[in-house]
């Protein structure tokens, strides 16, 4: 996430309502609905529609959240400890944080936690990094955590806000974790054409900026999405179909997903539960669809735990 980013527009809608009862408590919420959450993702009209439930294949779904700050260690574990499905837990190394402050961040976090994503930089810090302190920062990182198998190579990857050099930084990042024998994610972000940023519709750039090693060997593929920073909805199921459609021809051995949500930094607390209640109650929207989630506001909104967002994610969760 742009993890400082003023650039919300406060447009505060939500995703548009299936028919399914699994949405009908949605109503009972008393949210208006702005108009504008039934109109497609800006994607390409030839993307075949979302497979049916009898073409799916089985992928192990998962659960994630973000941890972007540690210094409640102890009730950050607890909450961890205390959600019903172990969550995979994508941790932010802060650009000013050598490796070493970690240490027991990470050892605490690997006993609760289905697995870490670790997270070496974080969008916002892109542009401060050359190619050659972006891979110093990444080897260190991966040498000194073998514990951690998922490694983000680059986060919110075609903002603009990320500088120059950034095809270069994923590869570089790429073949660091493969060299290492872990297993490589690729967060993206999405937008629609009509709130793009200077670097243009994102499946455009990624298609035209992400080298054909990466396309063809990472791991995970998972999106980041703000719809309160683009048109202020999210997008709709149909959209995400689509959109996973098109990165699965585009990366035809990764896993696919959400990487990333939360609203937005300036949404309320209810705001965001809706949000995150709707991405929960996806359906299974392709063969490679794996959710994850990574629900950016874990330490603000779910520590310590029984929020009211922390029973959200927990009732939201099923045991695969």
């Amino acid at each position: 996430m742009n993890e400082r980013d003023t650039r919300s527009s406060w447009l505060c809608c939500y995703p548009s309502m299936r028919s399914h009862l699994r949405y009908a408590f949605f109503l009972a919420l008393g949210f208006v609905w702005m108009t504008g959450l039934e109109a497609k993702d800006d994607v390409d009209t030839e993307l075949a529609a979302p497979k049916t439930s009898a073409q799916v294949a089985t992928y192990d779904r998962m659960y994630g959240v973000t941890v972007d700050d540690l210094s409640n260690l102890p009730e950050i574990v607890d909450s961890l400890q205390k959600l019903p499905v172990r969550p995979w837990v994508r941790i932010v190394f802060h650009i000013e944080d050598d490796h070493t402050r970690y240490r027991r961040a990470v050892a605490a976090i690997s006993k609760v936690s289905a697995g870490i994503v670790g997270q070496p930089a974080d969008s916002t810090y892109v542009a401060r990094l050359s190619l050659k302190a972006y891979s110093r920062r990444f080897r260190k990182f991966v040498d000194a955590f073998p514990e951690i198998d998922l490694w983000e190579i680059g986060n919110e990857i075609n903002g603009d806000w990320l500088g120059g050099a950034v095809s270069s930084k994923i590869d570089a990042a790429f073949d660091i974790v493969k060299n290492a024998g872990r297993r490589s994610v690729l967060v993206p972000y999405w937008n629609r054409r009509t709130c793009a940023d200077r670097n243009g519709y994102w499946l455009t750039w990624i298609d035209r900026n992400v080298s054909a090693k990466v396309k063809s060997g990472a791991d995970y593929v998972l999106v980041s999405v703000y719809g309160m920073d683009c048109s202020g909805s999210e997008p709709s199921p149909s959209d995400v179909g689509r959109f996973y459609a098109r990165l699965g021809r585009l990366f035809p051995h990764a896993a696919l997903g959400i990487g990333e949500i939360g609203g937005s930094e300036r949404a309320s607390r209810r705001q965001r539960a809706v949000v995150l209640r709707y991405y929960l109650h996806l359906p299974k929207l392709h063969e490679r669809d794996v959710f994850f989630g990574g629900y950016w506001f874990f330490r603000q909104d779910m520590v310590p735990a029984g929020t009211e967002l922390w029973k959200v994610l927990a009732k939201g969760m099923q045991p695969s």
